[in-house]
């Protein structure tokens, strides 16, 4: 689910993609699939470290 809406979110802003992206480790963000997919377009797939989702909130605020 995560890479679709990932997808979609791509379609919809015409193509236009940022070349970093922020996430916590949940089991959905570091699935092998969703970081091929990243990888495939050119995203750098940043991560908050384990145990820690106060480290989201900058990244979040920026």
């Amino acid at each position: 689910m995560v890479t679709s809406t990932f997808k979609a979110a791509i379609k919809n802003n015409h193509g236009v993609k940022r070349g970093l992206i922020h996430s916590d480790q949940g089991s959905s963000y570091t699935s092998g699939r969703y970081n091929t997919a990243l990888a495939g377009i050119g995203i750098i797939h940043s991560m908050s470290r384990l145990g820690t989702p106060g480290d989201n909130s900058p990244m979040e605020s920026f």
